[in-house]
């Protein structure tokens, strides 16, 4: 809970110096302007004070006056230029809090702001506004809506417009929070989009190579499988070896068959030169005469005879062995012809089969080489469609996900959980509202919260909107009475009060009145300010000129002016 301590002030707007207590209570502040003879309240400083609240604690004022404008523009007594500053204290939390702001004169001065926690300086460098706001649990405008009644105020709930009255709604009971809960949802909705964009260009770069892919498998598979290469290859290769193998043996056959045909051979010229040796041998008998011409003796004709007689039987047998060896010569020799013949058949047929079979051989290599490139695609194609199957389930889950987050984005968007929020806001809004309204105009006034507006064609349209009832005349906050505006203007602020501790949110004790009863007769402000005292507990400050309400304060802070110089002091 805060609890405001002093506010205290140097070289603002008229003060050279300004420190004021904020005491339980009503405080009422008089002025006296000794520049004018003493007989003017008016121009004294006195609305200066809440300006210097606002700014010190917000950095703004009720007058909207701009920065540089609220430094005392007196220079000192050296000639040196002046630095406006303000420090607010209070606690809260059991901690003692300090918050400092000040500005010097000058074109190109800032204003330097500080935060301190218990004699610390906790002050965020890049948004200590913002750290304000969360220390003190409202914003300037929240503050403006609920500790606020002035006459340099232009933030009159009922006279806002629609967009204006939801926004001091929202301030209120912070909705804000929805928008940052609902800006999460649309970072994270880009996100999952991107996500999601990402994705599928990856599943359609998948489905393109799976399509490629497909493609060179598909002409593959025709050039293979209208080719019998492997098949012919296989037959060739059996041929080949068959005739390889039949060769071989031929070969041999003919190489034995040659060596038992030269055997023959051989023994068919030794029985020929046998046979040449007994003809010579004959003939050489034949030629002798009756005496032996080497040794000169008689030769006996019935020894030559038998001579002669064996050398023909010899002679006839060698001639049948000659025959018997000349047939089996000439029939091994037919046999090799006949295996030659076999033999060059076979290495014509081996010739023609080994060209063939180096073709097929190439061609078969392009088809095992095909075969492993079908295998190496088969595998690519199984990859892709794995990958595939992966992007299309991420694909869901991401959309899914999407769906979820539209949803929350929707829920936290003004037409969600927000509008839902403020039709169940009306009802407490309305019984407020009229609990206060009541007592101030004394039954006269009532008020009613909408979130529709009836159109002239009778038709109805979303718009939040109050308005004001009088019994006796009209229904619209123009048809009011200045006092009755009043009434229905502070009803509606007091009820955002209790809405604001009904969310839990702490509501400042301070109340600053300026001039708000001016325009209020005697017997309204009789009923108004005792209202006001008892409804909101802390401490109330206030400007006006009724003589009437002079009996009625707890506390007095007189502010003088003289030489353009304003001072405060207790009473």
């Amino acid at each position: 809970m805060l609890q405001p301590i002093s506010l205290t002030g140097q070289n603002f707007l008229s003060y050279e110096t300004l420190s004021i207590d904020f005491r339980k209570g009503l405080t009422r502040i008089e002025g006296i302007n000794y520049d004018k003879n003493g007989a003017d309240a008016n121009q004294t400083g006195k609305s200066s004070i809440f300006c210097l609240f606002c700014w010190t604690v917000f950095g703004q004022t009720l007058r909207k006056i701009q920065a540089g404008e609220v430094v005392n523009n007196r220079k000192s007594e050296h000639g040196e230029s002046r630095e406006a500053l303000g420090e607010f204290n209070f606690k809260s939390n059991k901690s003692d809090y300090l918050i400092r702001r000040s500005r010097k004169t000058g074109k190109h001065s800032t204003t330097q702001v500080s935060v301190f926690e218990n004699g610390v300086d906790i002050t965020l460098s890049e948004k200590p506004q913002e750290q304000i706001d969360r220390l003190l649990g409202v914003d300037f405008k929240t503050f403006q809506i609920l500790g606020v009644f002035s006459q340099y105020s232009n933030l009159k709930f009922i006279s806002m417009t629609n967009r204006e009255q939801k926004d001091v709604i929202e301030s209120v009971i912070k909705f804000d929070r929805f928008d940052e809960y609902r800006q999460r949802c649309k970072d994270k909705l880009k996100l999952l989009y991107e996500k999601i964009t990402n994705e599928q260009g990856s599943l359609s770069t998948t489905r393109s190579e799976k399509q490629r892919l497909e493609n060179e498998l598909e002409h593959i598979n025709e050039k293979v499988d209208g080719s019998d290469a492997a098949k012919k290859l296989k037959k060739y290769v059996k041929e080949l070896h068959q005739l390889e193998l039949d060769h071989a043996i031929i070969n041999t056959q003919l190489e034995e068959n040659a060596a038992v045909e030269s055997k023959w051979g051989r023994k068919r010229r030794e029985i020929e030169a046998q046979m040449l040796s007994v003809t010579k041998r004959i003939q050489k008998i034949e030629k002798l005469h009756d005496t032996c011409p080497t040794c000169e003796q008689n030769i006996d004709n019935k020894i030559k005879a038998k001579i002669l007689k064996d050398c023909s039987v010899e002679l006839r047998y060698l001639g049948l062995k000659q025959v018997e060896y000349h047939d089996k010569e000439k029939k091994y020799y037919s046999t090799g012809e006949v295996l030659q013949t076999q033999l060059d058949e076979h290495e014509e047929k081996i010739a023609e089969l080994k060209p063939k079979i180096s073709a097929l051989e190439e061609r078969n290599k392009w088809i095992e080489d095909a075969d492993k490139r079908k295998e190496y695609i088969e595998g690519e194609i199984k990859q892709c469609q794995q990958s595939e199957q992966i992007s299309i389930q991420e694909i869901e889950k991401l959309k899914y996900k999407a769906k979820h987050y539209d949803f929350l984005e929707k829920a936290w968007s003004p037409d969600g959980i927000e509008s839902l929020l403020f039709d169940t806001l009306l009802p407490f809004l309305n019984e407020r509202g009229n609990h206060y309204l009541k007592k101030l105009s004394d039954g006269r006034l009532s008020l009613a919260f909408a979130t529709l507006k009836q159109n002239k064609s009778g038709s109805f349209k979303d718009s939040f909107n109050v308005q004001i009832e009088v019994f006796e005349g009209g229904k619209s906050y123009g048809a009011c009475s200045g006092s009755e505006e009043k009434f229905g203007d502070i009803a509606v602020q007091l009820a955002l009060r209790d809405l604001c501790k009904a969310v839990g949110r702490d509501v400042p004790p301070i109340l600053f009145l300026d001039e708000v009863f001016d325009s209020i007769d005697d017997t309204g402000c009789a009923r108004l300010l005792p209202f006001l005292c008892e409804e909101v507990p802390g401490s109330m400050f206030l400007i006006s000129h009724k003589p009437a309400l002079k009996q009625n304060s707890d506390h007095v802070l007189r502010v003088t002016k003289k030489k353009g110089i304003s001072k405060v002091k207790y009473e």
